[in-house]
């Protein structure tokens, strides 16, 4: 594991429920892209609309460790740097009267 990185592990690793997911990102902490690329397929649906979700704990615990990351790899500058028409993510503020396509039957 790299040196700077191992307070991130303690603090929100640690608190994972899941201890699949926890031993996973633990063998790949020594590459941090790798993190990140491992907490994108947790979070994204591969599996056909049959994947069920985190809790809310879980959910907000890989969001904010992947924010960490990406700061600490210098990604998040280069997002933070783009223009968001539909709102500033860095911030919270969205555009709350932009159009927004519902599902059919909605």
């Amino acid at each position: 594991m790299s040196q700077p990185l191992d307070p991130l592990l303690q603090e929100y690793v640690s608190k994972i429920t899941y201890a699949h997911i926890r031993q996973r990102i633990e063998q790949l902490w020594s590459r941090p892209q790798s993190v990140v690329d491992y907490i994108n397929e947790l979070l994204l649906d591969t599996r056909d609309g049959q994947r069920r979700g985190f809790d809310w704990a879980t959910a907000d615990l890989l969001f904010n460790l992947k924010l960490k990351l990406l700061q600490s790899l210098g990604e998040y500058e280069k997002l933070k740097d783009n223009t968001n028409p539909e709102g500033d993510f860095t911030t919270g503020e969205v555009n709350p009267y932009r159009a927004v396509k519902l599902p059919k039957g909605w």
